[in-house]
């Protein structure tokens, strides 16, 4: 899948791939720590590992930096089909958000 190309990119360890995927559906940290049963500070940790390794400060720069990924990197064809970008893009969508 498309995704993989980004999560081998960053060097993600399988627990950050499956914490991420819980972010980009829009669970809540809170949720993320209850559905892997791990502290909410743990998820933090986590969060901040991801967000050091792709050099973002929050999730909306990490959202921007996986779409504008997938456009430069993989081409506007996998970015359509994406399971990740359609994630990012529901996210975005329910938040309000428009990227340039």
């Amino acid at each position: 899948m498309p995704e993989e190309a980004f999560f081998e990119d960053y060097n993600f360890t399988p627990r950050e791939k499956e914490l991420l995927g819980y972010l980009v559906r829009g669970y809540s940290r809170k949720d993320i720590a209850e559905i892997l049963g791990i502290s909410e500070n743990t998820v933090k940790v986590h969060l901040s590992s991801i967000y050091r390794q792709t050099g973002v400060k929050n999730k909306n720069e990490l959202f921007k930096l996986i779409s504008e990924y997938q456009v430069t990197r993989l081409d506007y064809n996998s970015y359509a089909f994406s399971a990740l970008s359609c994630l990012v893009k529901d996210w975005q969508d329910k938040n309000g958000i428009k990227l340039s």
